[in-house]
C-alpha cells in the first residue's frame, strides 16, 4: 500500500477535476484539504491518505479509492464535511456524464512522486522512471461510510525499450508480368490438384496458462455498465435497426477452387471491383458479383518470383542443399486509396529434397492502376525473410508463418511468427517495413526487418500492420495480442516508415479480460471447427469525417461467458472489438464491445474482421456455428456467415444483434487436422473507396456437404433519417432568405 500525504492527493483530485465542469468543486475541495494539512502540526493526528494497491481494474489503470484513515471517532467538523462531501460528488456527477464518457485525457505534471504512486498503485506494471498520462474515467460512487471516495482512472505509458532505428535494405527489382500473360501461363501450367496443400508442421503456443493483465477489467464491453444496468440498442418497428444493410451477395471462390485446408479467406474493395484471394485462388469481381479479367491459381500468380525447385538454397551458415519442392500459402489483398492500386501479399514453403524445411520468402505484387484488366501489369517482389539486416538467430533458416499486411501512404507493413524448422516452436515474432515507393516504382525493393519482438518481455503474437488510407499519415503501426499476458494489446509505432523506419518501444495497452477460444462446435460435424487463437484479423486505421479523429479498430475470437466477459472458464466463442485513439501519442482504449450469445446452447462466433466506415459506424462480419437446431433467421448450427455493428451515435461499447446474411443446411466433416476441422485462417472486412459509407466482407461458409465458399456481401450504409415534418412545408420560387423547420 502505498502512502500520500493529503496535500499530495487534494492537488492530484484537483487536477483531474479541472477539464470538466466540477473544476471549481475540485478547487474547493483542494483549497479545504490544503488548508487543514497546514493545521497538522496543530493536531493530534492527522488523517492518512492511502491509495490502495488495485480497487477494481478498469482498463488502462484502476478504479482507485481514495480513502481517508481516520481513527474510531469522527469529530463533528469532520463529519459535516464528509456529508458536505457526498453532496459535493452528488452534484459533481450530475453535471459531468458527457465530459467523464469523452474520455477527456489530461498529462500530469509537476506532482511527482504522486503521480508515480498513482501509477504504481493503479497499473502495477507501469514505472515510475517514465513518463505516464493518467486520466478521469468517472467517479465510481458517493464516498462509503469509511469516508471512501472512489474515483475511476486510467494510467498508461510507454512500455520500457529505446527505440529501434531500422536499417533499410535494398533488394531485388521488380518482375511486371500483365494480367494476359499471368492467364497464359497457367492456361499452359495448369496446377496440379494437391501440390499446395497447407501443412501444419509448427505448434502454436498454448495460451491457457498465460496470466491476465492485472489492469484487464472483466467486462463484455468498454466503458462498462453500471451495476444492473443494461443498454438495449435502438428499435424501429419492433425489429432492430441495424448499422448497415446487406446488398449485393455472391461467392468469391469454394472448396472447388482451394489448394487446401483452410482457404484462408481475404477480399478487399476497389473503385468497380472486388478481389478475392484464397490458398490456391485469385479472382476479381465486378461491385455486382460478375467475374473479370484476372481468374488465376496463386502458384501461377507468384510464379516469377517463389523460390524455385531445383534451385540452390544457403543456410545462413554457408553450407547448401537443393530446394526439392514449394507451394504457396497465406494470401492477403488490399486496395491502397492513396496509390489507387492493389497489393497482394503471399508466402512460400519450400523444403529441400529430403522433405526438411527452409526458410521462406514473403512475396508481394502491386498492380499498375485501380482497375484489373488484361491489360493490367502486377510488379512483383520478394525476399527470402531471414536474410534482411539485422540477422537474427531466431530467425536464420527458419519459417515465417502467418504473414499479415498493412499499407498505408508511405509504407507496406508485413508481420508474421517465426517457427524453428528444426523444433517447430514458436521462436519469436518478426515485422517488415518495406519502402512503399520502391514497389510502385518497379524496384528495387527497400525492406527494413525489425526481429525478436517478443524478447523484450512484451510484445506482440502475430503482429499485424495497420492499413490506413490517410494521404497525410506519417506513422505506421504494427499490433498484436500482448505474448506475455491476457488482457493486454501490444502496440509498436514505426515513424519515418518511408525513409528509414524506426520502432518505438513496446506500447502495452491493457483492455477487457480475453482468453484463448474454444474450438467451434457445429451441428453434424464429429469433430469441432478450428477457433484458432486470440490472435488479431486485421487492423484499419480510419478517420471519421466530421470530427477529423484517426482510430485504430482491430478485432479478435476470445472466450466469454454467457454475460459476454471473457473468462478462462467460459463456455462460448465471441467476438471482441476495439477502437484505440492516440495513436501518436499513448495510446488509449476509446472502447470496445463484444458480439455474443447468452442463449444455451450458444452459437460460436469466429474469424470475424472489423471495420469503420468515414460516417462511424462500425460492421464486423463472421463465421457462426454451433450445437444448436435453429431455424432461419436464427443461426441453425451449421457454419454460416453473421454480421453485426454499431452506429456511430450508439453508446459507446454497444454491439448491436446480428444477423444471418448466409445461411448454411448441410454438415462439415473434412480437412481433420490435431482434433479438428480446419476453418479461416482469417477474414477480411473493407470500407469502399468511392463513398466511404458502404462496407464489404468476405467469410467462409459451408456451401454444401463437406465443402466450404468464401462469400462476398455487401452492406450498405444505413439510409437517412426521415423527415417527418417541414415548417414551411414548402416555398415561393424566387424568394430567399426563408427558414425551413425540419
Amino acid at each position: 500500500m502505498t502512502i500520500l500525504d493529503q496535500r499530495r492527493v487534494a492537488a492530484l483530485v484537483a487536477a483531474l477535476a479541472l477539464t470538466g465542469t466540477g473544476a471549481a468543486n475540485a478547487q474547493q475541495i483542494a483549497r479545504k484539504a490544503a488548508s487543514r494539512d497546514a493545521d497538522a502540526p496543530r493536531r493530534a493526528s492527522t488523517p492518512a491518505v492511502t491509495l490502495p494497491a488495485l480497487v477494481e481494474p478498469m482498463g488502462g489503470g484502476g478504479a482507485v479509492a481514495l480513502r481517508a484513515d481516520k481513527g474510531d471517532k469522527e469529530d463533528k467538523d469532520e463529519a459535516d464535511e464528509r456529508r458536505e462531501r457526498q453532496e459535493r460528488y452528488a452534484r459533481l456527477n450530475a453535471r459531468r456524464p458527457a465530459a467523464l464518457r469523452s474520455f477527456q485525457r489530461m498529462r500530469l505534471t509537476g506532482f511527482g512522486a504522486s503521480v508515480r504512486d498513482l501509477a504504481l498503485a493503479t497499473a502495477g506494471a507501469l514505472l515510475p522512471t517514465r513518463a505516464l498520462t493518467v486520466s478521469l474515467l468517472g467517479f465510481a460512487g458517493p464516498p462509503a461510510r469509511s469516508g471512501q471516495f472512489p474515483l475511476i482512472l486510467q494510467a498508461s505509458q510507454p512500455d520500457a525499450g529505446a527505440e529501434i532505428i531500422g536499417q533499410p535494405q535494398t533488394g531485388a527489382t521488380g518482375v511486371t508480368v500483365s494480367v494476359a500473360e499471368m492467364m497464359a501461363y497457367e492456361k499452359a501450367h495448369p496446377p496440379i490438384p494437391g501440390q499446395e496443400v497447407e501443412q501444419e508442421r509448427f505448434e502454436d503456443p498454448d495460451f491457457s496458462n498465460l496470466p491476465l493483465d492485472p489492469n484487464s477489467p472483466p467486462v463484455s464491453q468498454w466503458p462498462p455498465l453500471a451495476p444492473g444496468k443494461e443498454v438495449k440498442p435502438p428499435r424501429h418497428g419492433g425489429r432492430p435497426l441495424n448499422p448497415q444493410i446487406p446488398g449485393v451477395s455472391f461467392d468469391g471462390a469454394s472448396k472447388n477452387d482451394a489448394s487446401g485446408f483452410p482457404p484462408d479467406t481475404q477480399g478487399a474493395i476497389g473503385p468497380t471491383q472486388f478481389l478475392t484471394a484464397i490458398n490456391g485462388r485469385l479472382r476479381i469481381f465486378s461491385k455486382a458479383g460478375v467475374r473479370g479479367a484476372l481468374n488465376i491459381s496463386t502458384a501461377a500468380f507468384f510464379n516469377n518470383v517463389i523460390t524455385p525447385v531445383g534451385s540452390t538454397y544457403t543456410y545462413s551458415g554457408g553450407s547448401t542443399t537443393t530446394v526439392g519442392s514449394n507451394f504457396v500459402s497465406d494470401p492477403r489483398v488490399r486496395f491502397d486509396r492513396t496509390s489507387n492500386r492493389w497489393f497482394v501479399s503471399m508466402i512460400d514453403v519450400p523444403f529441400d529434397v529430403n522433405g526438411n524445411g527452409l526458410a521462406n520468402r514473403v512475396m508481394l505484387g502491386v498492380s499498375s492502376g485501380p482497375t484489373i484488366t488484361s491489360a493490367t501489369n502486377f510488379t512483383l517482389y520478394q525476399f527470402r525473410f531471414d536474410t534482411v539486416a539485422p540477422l537474427s538467430a531466431n530467425d536464420n533458416d527458419n519459417f515465417l508463418d502467418y504473414d499479415t499486411l498493412g499499407v498505408d501512404a508511405n509504407a507496406v507493413y508485413i508481420g508474421g511468427n517465426i517457427f524453428s524448422n528444426s523444433g517447430g516452436g514458436l521462436n519469436s515474432t518478426t515485422a517488415f517495413v518495406i519502402r512503399k515507393s520502391s514497389m510502385t516504382s518497379g524496384g528495387p525493393i527497400v525492406v527494413t526487418a525489425f526481429r525478436d519482438l517478443l524478447n523484450s518481455g512484451a510484445g506482440p503474437y502475430t503482429p499485424q500492420g495497420a492499413d490506413n488510407d490517410d494521404p497525410n499519415a506519417t506513422e505506421g503501426y504494427v499490433i498484436g495480442p500482448n505474448f506475455f499476458a491476457l488482457g493486454n494489446l501490444s502496440i509498436h509505432r514505426i515513424s519515418n516508415p518511408g525513409g528509414t523506419p524506426a520502432l518505438s518501444g513496446n506500447l502495452s495497452l491493457p483492455v477487457p479480460s480475453y482468453y484463448t477460444p474454444n474450438k467451434v462446435p457445429a451441428r453434424g460435424s464429429t469433430i469441432p471447427l478450428d477457433g484458432s487463437d486470440t490472435r488479431l484479423i486485421n487492423a484499419q486505421v480510419h478517420r471519421m469525417r466530421d470530427t477529423g479523429v484517426a482510430t485504430l479498430w482491430t478485432a479478435h475470437t476470445i472466450k466469454v461467458t454467457s454475460s459476454g466477459v471473457g473468462s478462462n472458464s467460459g463456455n462460448r466463442d465471441a467476438l471482441r472489438w476495439y477502437q484505440i485513439g492516440s495513436l501518436t501519442g499513448t495510446p488509449t482504449l476509446v472502447q470496445s464491445g463484444t458480439l455474443f450469445s447468452s442463449a444455451s446452447p450458444a452459437p460460436y462466433f469466429s474469424y470475424g474482421s472489423v471495420a469503420m466506415s468515414g460516417q462511424g459506424h462500425m460492421a464486423l462480419g463472421s463465421t457462426v456455428a454451433g450445437n444448436l437446431t435453429g431455424t432461419a433467421p436464427n443461426p441453425s448450427g451449421y457454419a454460416e456467415v453473421v454480421v453485426a455493428g454499431r452506429l456511430a451515435a450508439d453508446a459507446l461499447g454497444v454491439t448491436e444483434p446480428f444477423v444471418v446474411v448466409q445461411s448454411s443446411s448441410t454438415t462439415y466433416n473434412i480437412g481433420s487436422q490435431n482434433g479438428r476441422y480446419r476453418w479461416g485462417d482469417y477474414s477480411m472486412t473493407s470500407v469502399d473507396p468511392v463513398d466511404d459509407q458502404t462496407i464489404w466482407t468476405i467469410q467462409e461458409y459451408c456451401n454444401g456437404t463437406d465443402s466450404f465458399a468464401c462469400r462476398v456481401i455487401q452492406l450498405k450504409a444505413p439510409a437517412p433519417a426521415t423527415i417527418s415534418s417541414l415548417s414551411p412545408s414548402s416555398l415561393s420560387q424566387g424568394v430567399s432568405g426563408q427558414t425551413v423547420i425540419v
